[in-house]
């Protein structure tokens, strides 16, 4: 599966909190903006390729414009590629 899924960044006062609304439980924190990029792409691919393994339904992605964003909070499309990932992860 290829989507693009929206994301939202929080900065803390040590961290960078990113939350991928559409999925539930897929969330990550990090040091700085780059780590969490990777790390919640990694995070949706997971969650939605446990999803698809599992044959539940996969969310469809909310457009980004329809976000309701907590104050302070920047938000993105995420590209994620499953079938890819599972390839590269041997799942």
């Amino acid at each position: 599966m290829k989507a693009n899924y929206p994301v939202y960044y929080i900065r803390g006062h040590d961290s960078v909190r990113v939350v991928a609304p559409d999925i539930p439980g897929c969330y990550s924190f990090a040091r700085d903006l780059p780590s969490s990029r990777c790390l919640i792409t990694d995070c949706l691919c997971e969650c939605i390729a446990l999803l698809e393994r599992l044959k539940h339904p996969v969310p469809p992605p909310t457009p980004l414009e329809m976000l309701c964003l907590p104050h302070g909070a920047i938000a993105e499309n995420v590209f994620v590629d499953t079938t890819q990932y599972r390839k590269e992860k041997k799942l």
